[in-house]
């Protein structure tokens, strides 16, 4: 099987109640995910959303898949990002943000689809608050371009991207891209 996950599921009824059993399920209905390759019914991770529409369940299958979002932190955003001579997309959001949840499985196609032409992260600002102040991030989530610099550092607001649906971001991202990649020629040039 060479795909990233397998789906499947059960219906409990009385007949499968060893089967629930076995499983150490005690509440319906729950929501798993187990591990690839040897299966071990002891190693899972259950849906502890409060909200059970198909978003939140998207959002969380979605982080056991491999992704094109780096998480990034303090150390991460200054260094790498900041410093960085390539363009960058990150993504200021809070877990508990619904919002943030719902744009989150969006966000990850959107660097799919831009993949090697610029960088996507994403800053946990209940987790690094103090990265989100000094970037003066107000409401999540919050999407902003960094053009990447051709010196020590870039300027730490970066460049807000507009729009909340997938094809707005999508297309704003490109627009920034361009404008960017222009200036860049300009500067060369010169």
């Amino acid at each position: 099987m060479n795909q990233a996950f397998a789906l499947g599921k059960w219906i409990a009824k009385p007949m499968h109640g060893w089967l629930c059993s076995r499983h150490g399920v005690r509440s319906y209905p729950s929501l798993r995910v187990y591990g690839r390759g040897r299966f071990d019914p002891r190693r899972f991770f259950t849906f502890n959303g409060w909200s059970r529409d198909s978003a939140s369940l998207r959002a969380w299958v979605l982080q056991f898949l491999p992704s094109s979002v780096e998480e990034l932190d303090h150390d991460a955003y200054f260094t790498t990002v900041l410093m960085d001579s390539s363009p960058w997309v990150v993504d200021f959001y809070a877990p508990w943000c619904g919002h943030c949840v719902q744009f989150r499985p969006h966000f990850e196609a959107i660097a799919k689809k831009l993949e090697g032409k610029v960088k996507f992260g994403a800053l946990n600002c209940e987790e690094h608050h103090q990265v989100c102040d000094a970037v003066e991030i107000r409401r999540y989530p919050t999407i902003v371009f960094y053009p990447g610099t051709t010196s020590k550092s870039q300027h730490p607001l970066g460049e807000l991207v507009h729009g909340q649906g997938e094809a707005e971001v999508l297309s704003s991202v490109n627009e920034l891209l361009r404008q960017y990649s222009k200036s860049r020629r300009i500067e060369d040039e010169l």
